[in-house]
């Protein structure tokens, strides 16, 4: 399979994985969520977090909106809160680790991503 083709299936378990462990309620206000998650770091920030489950964050459009549109400080404070500073210390620590590791995003980096969210699905 080539890369493309791998990121489009890690998307689609990626999200499915999420709603798995995280629920179908907004990390942020606690309402129903249908579809949306959000990467707490940026996938452009760090690709190593990417599909990380850690880093997906069930959230309703609202909320989305909030953080992407608005800029809102308060709905990322809000998940943190929900999750517990102990998740986003820890978030942050995988996130400078993916940073050093420098050159990763690759093939076998894909492929291990798959089965680190099977277990999920």
């Amino acid at each position: 399979m080539i890369k493309k083709e791998l990121e489009k299936i890690i998307e689609r378990i990626w999200k499915v994985a999420c709603i798995n462990k995280w629920g179908n309620k907004c990390g942020a206000c606690g309402s129903k969520v249908v579809s949306c998650i959000h990467h707490f770091f940026p996938r452009s920030s760090s690709k190593y977090l990417k599909w990380s489950v850690e880093n997906g964050v069930p959230i309703c459009v609202s909320c989305h909106v909030g953080i992407h549109k608005r800029n809102d400080p308060r709905i990322v404070e809000n998940i943190i809160d929900r999750r517990g500073r102990g998740w986003y210390n820890k978030l942050k620590k995988e996130k400078e680790k993916g940073e050093k590791l420098g050159s990763f995003y690759n093939k076998e980096f894909l492929e291990n991503e798959i089965d680190k969210l099977k277990k999920w699905l």
